[in-house]
């Protein structure tokens, strides 16, 4: 009972199904592999996100992944992932072998911190994220501009001129729904955390979030995705799983953003002592013609490698 409660949970969050439903118990040997429990099917009509059942999404979503990821990495991770208690350190080691893009939101959301080590939690926690971004939306974007300040009227401004420029190589990031997402998420973000605001390249850095949670929706190539179709509700629901984790992810790089940008500064002295070590006759030579690391890493810092980078790569 226990073990398909949470394989069935499990099923649900990652095929992109929003609430848990009510199942049978299956036989003790469907639990025995965490793909086939997945596989279980849930009674149609039961979730209230989508119309379709978690089993007939998840089936489309494998049809369409490329065979990137080795099915035995695979079975590591839903071994970890279909317990009650889910072992983040544990998770953490097996996902340097990779994540399969199907599990990619579930993985990203446990190690950040978004999702508790408990399954039994997700939909609660989840529920009231999602309902506490709706709120700081009523509360800061969607109040009229005569009550937002001349900063925030300034900081809204810079983002809606940022957001256009936003990974030009991706044209999903350039879909008017997803643009309006863009400068929601970051305009709440600067509002919520005055000391570091909103920094040009930060609309780069959070792409991956919006792409990866997106995929929980949209199976196959992104190329494909017709997010402008997505119902406004959903894309709120995805803008605030994205919101929460791009926070959690900013806390931890929080001083590379401040005034002075002392975090920047630290990765910048970081890599001259390793280039000294690693490459000393590079150094030299950089040193002899007066060329500082300063001069070219502080995009690479500021925007997290996300420029440099392809984005296909960056989600990996």
């Amino acid at each position: 009972g226990a073990m398909w409660e949470n394989a069935r949970r499990f099923a649900a969050y990652v095929s992109g199904e929003d609430s848990v439903v009510e199942s049978p118990s299956p036989s003790p040997s469907k639990l025995e592999n965490g793909a086939e429990a997945r596989d279980q099917p849930h009674p149609a009509g039961t979730s209230t996100s989508t119309s379709t059942t978690s089993t007939t999404s998840y089936d489309k979503r494998k049809a369409l992944m490329p065979r990137e990821w080795s099915e035995s990495q695979r079975d590591k991770l839903l071994k970890i992932l279909n317990k009650s208690v889910v072992d983040i350190e544990q998770l953490q080691q097996v996902s340097w072998g990779g994540i399969p893009q199907d599990l990619r939101p579930i993985c990203w959301q446990l190690m950040l911190g978004y999702l508790p080590r408990e399954t039994s939690s997700w939909q609660d926690v989840v529920n009231c994220k999602r309902k506490a971004y709706r709120d700081l939306l009523k509360t800061h974007y969607e109040v009229s501009n005569s009550r937002k300040s001349e900063e925030e009227l300034g900081t809204l401004r810079q983002i809606a001129i940022d957001a256009p420029r936003t990974e030009p190589t991706v044209k999903l990031f350039g879909k008017s729904a997803l643009q309006r997402s863009l400068i929601r998420i970051l305009y709440i973000r600067a509002c919520t955390h005055p000391s570091s605001g909103y920094v040009q390249g930060l609309n780069d850095v959070l792409t991956p979030f919006l792409h990866v949670f997106l995929s929980r929706v949209f199976p196959g190539d992104m190329g494909t995705w017709d997010v402008d179709s997505i119902h406004d509700d959903k894309l709120i629901d995805i803008e605030g799983d994205c919101y929460w984790c791009f926070c959690k992810l900013m806390d931890r790089v929080e001083d590379m953003y401040t005034r002075g940008q002392p975090g920047i500064r630290h990765c910048v002295e970081t890599m001259e002592h390793l280039l000294k070590r690693v490459d000393q006759e590079l150094s030299l030579h950089m040193e002899k013609e007066g060329l500082e690391l300063l001069h070219f890493t502080v995009r690479w810092f500021n925007c997290l490698l996300m420029r440099e980078l392809p984005f296909h790569l960056v989600c990996r």
